[in-house]
């Protein structure tokens, strides 16, 4: 569990209440006395909710699967129908690779770089919005924290750009000037496929081996 702020520095005086509210917990909205130690803004949310680290979390969720008798195989298709036979129903959640495998070229990439630094007295996220980007300062671990933001459609380079690790810095240290004397131990690219619409669809595919049922996703 973690608390932390959502601030609006985007013009907007008054956001209304989001759908999630009830979701969360501790949710309410930023009062005077917060406005005092808090980065500039016109308006924010204060919450607690639950944060994943996906470095630990998913090594965690196979161990488990294996541990209930789950098999993980790994090996390379070309289409879904390559799995026929083998199995009777697959959930299709291929991210990225869906455009190879069920031809959906409506999938693309959106990079988003973040940097690691070593800044233990961070305790509370915060996530500032802002007229053209998002600023994000998320505790990650004991000692470090994760700073971004980015959203780059259709950039398919892993490389970390020096000129956006600078500006994602300089943009967190204008919120929380302490991130200044943080050490940075790392700096990342990830993708998110997006793709135009929400795809929840159920198919069967009929081949000469038999029927699979396809859930995409």
């Amino acid at each position: 569990m973690v608390s932390g702020y959502q601030l609006f520095a985007d013009g907007d005086l008054k956001h209304e209440t989001p759908f999630w509210a009830e979701t969360v917990f501790n949710f309410r909205r930023v009062t005077p006395l917060d406005k005092a130690y808090l980065p500039p803004h016109n308006d924010g949310y204060f919450f607690t909710t639950l944060l994943a680290h996906p470095a630990l979390y998913l090594p965690w969720l196979i161990k488990r699967f294996v541990g209930n008798g789950g098999v993980v195989v790994q090996r390379r298709i070309q289409s879904l129908l390559d799995l026929s036979g083998k199995y009777d129903v697959v959930v299709n959640c291929t991210g990225l690779g869906a455009a190879a495998i069920v031809n959906d070229n409506t999938l693309q990439p959106v990079s988003g770089q973040v940097l690691k630094v070593v800044a233990p007295w961070i305790k509370h996220f915060i996530l500032i919005n802002t007229e053209s980007e998002l600023v994000y300062i998320i505790p990650s671990s004991a000692d470090t924290v994760t700073l971004g933001g980015t959203y780059g459609t259709g950039n398919w380079d892993k490389t970390p750009s020096k000129d956006i690790s600078k500006r994602i810095l300089e943009n967190c240290c204008k919120g929380v000037p302490s991130l200044k004397h943080a050490k940075v131990v790392g700096e990342f690219v990830g993708f998110r496929p997006v793709r135009p619409t929400v795809r929840l669809e159920r198919e069967v595919l009929t081949t000469p081996k038999g029927h699979l049922q396809v859930a995409s996703t």
